[in-house]
């Protein structure tokens, strides 16, 4: 990689002013400034004396310095993350008067919008969300650490907190599914998120190489994936492909094929990561199992599908990835331009003889089992594009968030109090200015002329 690229990515425009100054000042410095800079932090030697020992001990101290560069990107990571958490951060053309009507859990949260639309949802619910089109009917649930006591507790008592306690992934997903139109055992399936056509944007030099480390890294957690950057719609003749990110069957951690005639695993059930067939120490075995579920999939059973393997990567509360040495934190619109991203577990139809060959996912191949818009709390777009993803419009309080009924009713009543207070303060205004002007007429008039004196 060029020094640059390792040492500096101030050029790149998501980044947070002090994640700018400070990235920058090892970029203008270089790797020789980082290696000084180590050294009288670690040696309190001087320069030269430093680089003495690096010549005779280059190992040791490529280590050293190795470490050293670890703690301060974990640092930069930590400013980042609470810097954006307390922030609020909006997409452009979404404000806080855009949603002064939408009711959800006051702390950070995820967002989501299935499609067809159903309402809103929420990250953390209290029952799991409905799922139905023309391919399946279930259910599903995302879920990941609470952030406040409104996000603490999900269905049946399930505490988020003890969940996640001890446990390296940020988020989980779990969906539970019955077949409509099983696809053929000729397609593959991919599951992960992709963008629309709208959403194309080219990368910046910086992004590019920032993105390739990314992509290998996710690579790594979850073999197979398949990336694509998109067609930019105005430099390609026919269908486009939309940016994507997606991975095969054998991405997800854990499934169960319950039977037909018999009753699967509640989402929420303690014992449910116990259930099935799971990939965790076991990656080839379990590749093909699931390739076996996938050519067998069919009307009648219920399939429960579970997925958590690169959430340690992918800070969606912040809008951020993470946990990658050199390339993160990054925020996602470095990449996707706006919020939302869309959650896809598709099948792809294969190509037929004669056809020309393809490999682009085009939406002409895709078939939809499972596609939701997704964005933060805290980075949401603007206000018509989730009433459009909803299917509400103007009453987005109507919808599936929970309601916080006592706090709705004190809320109406300080209103109402402070109406009415408001109304008897003009009233007593108006009767002492009636007082005013029958004692004394023209003094009152005077008075009032001076005042509006003043105000001009």
């Amino acid at each position: 990689l060029p020094i640059s690229c390792f040492s500096c990515r101030g050029c790149d425009s998501s980044r947070q002013s002090l994640t700018k100054r400070t990235s920058g000042a090892y970029g203008q410095a270089g790797f020789a400034g980082l290696f000084i800079t180590a050294g009288v932090a670690f040696g309190a030697m001087d320069p030269a004396q430093f680089q003495l020992f690096l010549s005779e001990h280059y190992i040791v101290a490529s280590m050293l310095i190795i470490v050293f560069w670890e703690i301060v990107k974990k640092v930069l990571s930590t400013y980042y993350t609470r810097n954006s958490s307390s922030s609020s951060k909006r997409a452009p053309g979404a404000s806080d008067e855009d949603y002064r009507d939408l009711v959800v859990p006051p702390e950070p949260h995820v967002e989501i919008a299935f499609d067809p639309p159903c309402g809103l949802h929420c990250s953390n619910p209290k029952k799991p969300y409905p799922l139905e089109n023309d391919f399946i009917s279930g259910k599903c649930m995302y879920f990941h650490a609470p952030t406040g006591d409104n996000t603490a507790v999900g269905p049946d008592g399930m505490s988020y907190g003890d969940y996640f306690q001890g446990k390296s992934r940020l988020w989980e997903m779990r969906i539970q599914l019955k077949f409509k139109r099983p696809p053929s055992p000729e397609q593959e399936m991919f599951f992960g998120v992709e963008l629309g056509n709208e959403d194309y944007k080219p990368f910046s030099m910086a992004t590019k190489q920032a993105h390739r480390m990314i992509v290998a890294a996710l690579n790594q957690a979850a073999s197979g994936l398949y990336q694509s950057a998109g067609d930019d719609p105005k430099a390609t003749a026919g269908e486009c492909e939309r940016p994507c990110c997606v991975l095969p069957m054998w991405a997800f951690d854990q499934f169960i094929e319950t039977p037909e005639g018999e009753e699967p695993p509640s989402l929420t059930d303690p014992d449910f990561p116990e259930f099935g067939k799971k990939r965790h120490k076991r990656v080839a075995e379990y590749a093909k199992e699931i390739d076996e579920l996938r050519k067998n999939f069919r009307m009648g059973p219920t399939y429960t599908l579970a997925f958590w393997g690169i959430s340690r990567f992918l800070d969606v509360i912040n809008w951020t990835v993470i946990g990658i040495p050199v390339a993160t934190p990054i925020d996602f619109n470095a990449f996707a331009g706006r919020p939302p991203v869309y959650v896809v577990f598709y099948s792809l139809d294969p190509i037929k003889e004669g056809q020309k060959k393809e490999k682009r996912h085009l939406q002409s191949r895709k078939h939809y089992y499972v596609r939701c818009a997704l964005w933060s709390s805290l980075q949401r777009p603007e206000r018509s594009k989730v009433e459009a993803l909803t299917g509400q419009v103007q009453s987005i309080d109507m919808l599936q968030p929970a309601r916080r009924d006592k706090d709705t009713v004190k809320s109406v009543r300080r209103r109402i109090d402070s109406l009415i207070q408001q109304s008897m303060d003009d009233v007593h205004v108006g009767l002492e200015r009636w007082r005013r002007m029958s004692q004394d007429p023209m003094g009152f008039c005077t008075l009032r002329c001076n005042d509006r004196s003043e105000e001009r």
